[in-house]
């Protein structure tokens, strides 16, 4: 269970900023680890209303884990390389209800995210002799790489989580915090495209149900991105 703990804490820090992690269960392919990345703070330059992300979700799909529509687009400043949309309830509110959607092409998502996880993961010490090996044979082939494929980027995503215990190579749900407030997010790294969903309120209580909930918006953008040929 400890190699699963340092893996997802590890995952959660991939786009944002890893706040602290507390140990927990793992129920089925919902992993209660937390917390999550942490959502972008307001910049000078809004995400566009037009962004691809703000495609991926629709107002009844967003409803579905929200309870209640989340129409406004938030200003967010996302990662390099990412788009990324984030619809709240309220922007008058330094803590509102947030249903966040990202997608990167998983070539370079991975040339920029996977060796510090690499390296976090080794530094941990909690891998067998053979884990060991296989992550630095990774590391190594990031390091060589300067043009990596969407399909290979995919296939480090699941090297690493097959490396640390993980039954599921291709998702990653996790239940924690964004800023304080208590959330959920998904993972899915297939055909190319990294996605993530999260959502995040004041007053929520994470559960295994809700994990499934964000799990399954995730499988949708993730879909839709597929389909608009994101990775091409």
């Amino acid at each position: 269970m400890r190699r699963v703990v340092l893996l997802a804490c590890g995952l959660a820090l991939l786009l944002g900023v890893l706040v602290g992690c507390a140990r927990g269960e793992e129920p089925g392919p919902t992993s209660t680890l937390g917390p999550l990345q942490t959502a972008s703070s307001p910049s000078a330059e809004p995400t566009p209303e037009d962004s691809i992300a703000c495609d991926l979700l629709t107002s009844k799909e967003r409803r579905s884990v929200a309870g209640r529509d989340l129409k406004i687009v938030s200003p967010a400043a996302a990662p390099p390389g990412i788009d990324q949309c984030r619809w709240v309830d309220t922007l008058k509110s330094a803590a509102p209800s947030t249903v966040q959607v990202t997608a990167a092409k998983a070539g370079p998502w991975a040339e920029r995210n996977l060796p510090s996880l690499v390296d976090f993961v080794l530094q941990g010490g909690q891998l067998d002799e053979k884990g060991n090996r296989k992550l630095v044979s990774l590391k190594k082939e990031l390091v060589r790489q300067d043009d990596l494929s969407n399909t290979r980027g995919c296939q480090m995503f699941a090297e690493l989580a097959k490396a640390a215990g993980r039954k599921n190579v291709k998702e990653l749900v996790t239940l924690g915090s964004i800023n304080g407030q208590p959330s959920a997010q998904a993972q899915i790294c297939s055909k190319g495209i990294h996605a993530t969903v999260s959502y995040a309120e004041a007053d929520l209580t994470p559960t295994p149900i809700l994990g499934q909930a964000v799990l399954r918006l995730v499988r949708v953008a993730h879909g839709r991105a597929v389909k608009i040929g994101y990775a091409d």
